[in-house]
């Protein structure tokens, strides 16, 4: 081996070690596309995505293989849910974790619901770039619904989520659509579908 070669080596060797000595190789990042794990009950948001979206915040619901994730209305519907703060140290937000758009892809956007306390499951709407939306009753039997929606998809919501929503019309027949003009104003237009 050339003494170039060695010195080179010896150089190199020099600089690792003092960086994993000192810490400082703990500030670079382990991998570019490294994985983050987000299980049942996790909040997650994407701070790249475009627009009003980046402010978006999700809870994850995971039932066997399938995984769900359903927006948070607003700031106050956040703070309205003591279970989210997984770290207990009494504030919520620094629990919602940062995830790219993959991983949210990743997961199915519901909008069922069901208060606590009661029977009726809505389809709730947030209204783009707002903390208001709708929501609609799903006044039809077991049978109805589960032939158009997934029973795991529902979340249980809080009175302050359920109050948080204007109430529009009851849907009673599962192929009923809902007024296109309606549909346009809402965000996450393309998980919209008929029922």
């Amino acid at each position: 081996m050339s003494k170039k070669t060695q010195k080179s080596i010896s150089i190199l060797t020099s600089i690792s070690t003092t960086l994993w000595l000192s810490g400082a190789i703990m500030l670079a990042p382990l991998s570019v596309g490294a994985v983050t794990t987000v299980v049942d009950g996790d909040l997650i948001r994407n701070p790249n995505a475009e627009g009003m979206a980046q402010l978006d915040i999700y809870i994850v619901k995971i039932v066997g293989e399938k995984k769900f994730k359903r927006l948070i209305l607003s700031p106050h519907v956040f703070e309205s849910y003591a279970h989210f703060d997984k770290n207990g140290n009494g504030d919520n937000w620094d629990d919602v974790m940062d995830v790219d758009q993959a991983t949210m892809d990743s997961f199915t956007t519901t909008d069922l619901v069901r208060e606590v306390g009661t029977d009726k499951v809505y389809r709730l709407y947030a209204e783009e770039g707002s903390d208001t939306g709708s929501k609609y009753w799903l006044n039809m039997t077991a049978v109805e619904f589960t032939g158009v929606f997934d029973a795991d998809a529902i979340y249980e919501i809080n009175a302050t989520d359920g109050t948080g929503y204007t109430a529009g019309a009851d849907v009673t027949n599962p192929s009923a659509t809902f007024p296109q003009q309606e549909l346009f104003k809402y965000r996450n237009i393309n998980s919209c579908f008929s029922i």
